[in-house]
């Protein structure tokens, strides 16, 4: 006679247990990679920089759009300072540039440094045609509105150089097209976004004798990606590993390169590739995807190559 099998409370109560776990695991893989995207973390830092070179500011989200983050009414590095031919400046020229402070409030940049007088630009001013120039950044020819002779005087008196202007890439003028074909950009070195992961720029550091900021890198957002979102929507699209230059010699609190050569001398001895020579890699240089916020504490997800 066929033994009758007895499902006991126990038994069921652990079938759903197990269910519910499986049905848990499952989800939980299916979130970390949604659409072919996995979860590496969250949004640590976002930052932006309205002056090339000059010290920015962090702040809790902005707006990812095709020219670069927007944040109160500015977008990152749409400013710039020139020497009196337009060519523009950087921390290899003007390593000073870095303690410049610049501040957003209402619709004017504020712009502060030891011995200087506060210098107020405002952000919204409209473009006339007569004070558009043409500006040399050493890898293209750009538009720049000049901001006048208040902001030329004040950075030629801080830096002890004559004849210094400041230009604003303002709505409407030529941006940099990227041989990507990516959006276009302003007065970034590469791309309208600089994305750093904190375990790379971790590598770097406990590497180092003295530890360094991460800003001597001056990330946007803080290998092998081909796209990263945040949160549900904004995309960006990784286009290749950032090379590094002596500006990382800079100390961000003094102004002063370091004479040992740190922390570039380090990051040449694991960092260097084919075919970027003794150009050291960290970071990722990318392009809008998809437009929309970020927030700093968003989750990040990358699509790999």
């Amino acid at each position: 006679m066929p033994t009758e099998s007895v499902v006991t409370p126990g038994v069921i109560l652990g079938t759903l247990v197990l269910g519910t776990i499986i049905k848990f695991i499952v989800t939980s893989i299916l979130s970390r990679r949604r659409n072919g995207f996995h979860l590496v973390g969250t949004v640590t830092r976002l930052s932006v920089f309205p002056i090339k070179s000059c010290a920015g500011f962090a702040v809790d989200n902005g707006v990812c759009t095709e020219i670069g983050l927007l944040v109160h009414g500015i977008t990152d590095r749409h400013w710039v300072v020139t020497d009196a031919k337009f060519n523009v400046l950087s921390q290899q020229q003007a390593p000073k540039l870095a303690i410049v402070k610049v501040e957003c409030q209402g619709y004017e940049l504020v712009i502060n440094a030891t011995g200087m007088p506060t210098l107020k630009l405002p952000t919204d001013c409209p473009v006339d045609q007569s004070k558009i120039v043409i500006c040399n950044t050493g890898k293209n020819t750009l538009e720049g509105l000049d901001c006048g002779d208040e902001a030329g005087a004040w950075f030629s008196a801080y830096l002890h150089r004559e004849g210094l202007r400041v230009l604003h890439s303002a709505p409407g003028l030529r941006k940099k097209r990227h041989i990507h074909r990516t959006p276009d950009a302003a007065f970034s070195d590469f791309c309208a976004y600089h994305v750093l992961p904190e375990s790379s720029f971790a590598r770097l550091d406990e590497r180092l004798d003295e530890p360094t900021t991460i800003e001597c890198f001056r990330p946007t957002i803080t290998d092998e990606w081909s796209e990263i979102r945040f949160g549900e929507t904004t995309k960006l699209r990784c286009l290749y590993p950032t090379p590094r230059c002596t500006k990382v010699t800079v100390d961000q609190v003094t102004g002063v390169k370091n004479q040992s050569g740190e922390p570039l001398t380090t990051l040449r001895s694991f960092r260097c590739f084919p075919p970027y020579g003794q150009s050291p890699l960290l970071g990722v240089s990318a392009a809008i995807h998809t437009p929309g916020r970020i927030n700093v504490g968003d989750p990040v997800y990358v699509k790999r190559k």
